[in-house]
């Protein structure tokens, strides 16, 4: 735990990972699922409290039977431990499936249903103070998430983040988080909260060091790069105050890092936070995503 809020369950990124969405906003018996990959940025951004990602109208001759639903396919099969949804007029059901072709068809599993947080923060505070949902939905690719049926007015979708990681029983390269964040010092996954700046003061400085694994045991992962990234960002940007350097002298934004071999493990690394006099104050997401440009 840093600071005043504890350790976030591991975050999934689903909007930044290769996953291909749809949805339908629509009686699902007339209207077909449609692909739709930009709304997934919208739907993890924490950023704008209540604002909702999908309006489905309603009206006594369309409505009252067919409710939102949103589907997700993932590259790899992945394990959600939990779930966050904010804003809209919907608590949502969930379900799992490894061999749906259309989202309707094959097996389906069934997860705890989520509740719609009541908060209206409009900033990021939300993500760290409401309570996860617990839903448990282990190794599989598809999942889908639909809203409840009936209504007498419009409905609408909000925000949902989802907290969990790639399934260990992915295979390939970069399937499993095979470039890990590893300890700086022991042969270890890094702790999760290594990253955590905790309550920071306007003016100050801090350092923290870690070391990148190539958990793949088959190939040597090249053209590595570590590069920073935001969804729900402030103005200026918040990734401006975090930099990357790999002896603790030059920072820079972005970092390359050299070739590493199967099972190989980088020197020290440093992530680094500065805050000037006028930082913009709240709760931040910065996210590192680190990938190799080939394996050999």
């Amino acid at each position: 735990m840093a600071g005043n809020y504890d350790d976030p369950l591991p975050r999934l990124h689903y909007d930044d990972i290769g996953v291909r969405c749809w949805t339908q906003d629509a009686d699902e018996l007339v209207t077909s699922i449609v692909e739709n990959d930009t709304f997934l940025q919208n739907m993890n951004n924490e950023m704008g409290g209540s604002t909702d990602v999908i309006t489905l109208p309603w009206s006594t001759v369309t409505n009252p039977g067919h409710s939102i639903r949103v589907l997700m396919r993932f590259p790899w099969p992945v394990d959600i431990d939990g779930m966050l949804l904010i804003g809209g007029t919907e608590d949502i059901s969930v379900a799992m499936s490894n061999n749906t072709t259309n989202g309707t068809d094959g097996t389906w599993t069934a997860g705890n249903d989520v509740a719609r947080s009541s908060s209206s923060l409009s900033l990021t505070e939300w993500s760290r103070t409401t309570p996860v949902e617990q839903t448990v939905l282990n190794d599989f690719r598809w999942l889908r998430i639909t809203g409840e049926t009936g209504a007498t007015s419009n409905k609408t979708f909000g925000k949902l983040l989802l907290f969990g990681s790639i399934n260990n029983s992915a295979t390939g390269p970069d399937s499993t988080g095979q470039l890990a964040y590893w300890d700086d010092t022991l042969d270890v996954e890094m702790d999760r909260a290594n990253f955590e700046f905790g309550d920071s003061s306007r003016g100050t400085s801090q350092t923290r060091t870690f070391r990148i694994k190539n958990a793949f045991g088959a190939y040597t992962a090249e053209t590595i790069q570590i590069v920073q990234s935001i969804v729900s960002d402030g103005s200026p940007s918040i990734t401006n105050l975090f930099t990357l350097s790999d002896d603790d002298i030059t920072y820079t934004s972005s970092l390359s890092i050299a070739n590493l071999a199967a099972g190989a493990i980088s020197p020290v690394l440093y992530l680094k936070q500065d805050l000037p006099s006028d930082a913009h104050l709240g709760l931040w997401w910065i996210r590192l995503t680190t990938t190799a440009g080939t394996w050999s």
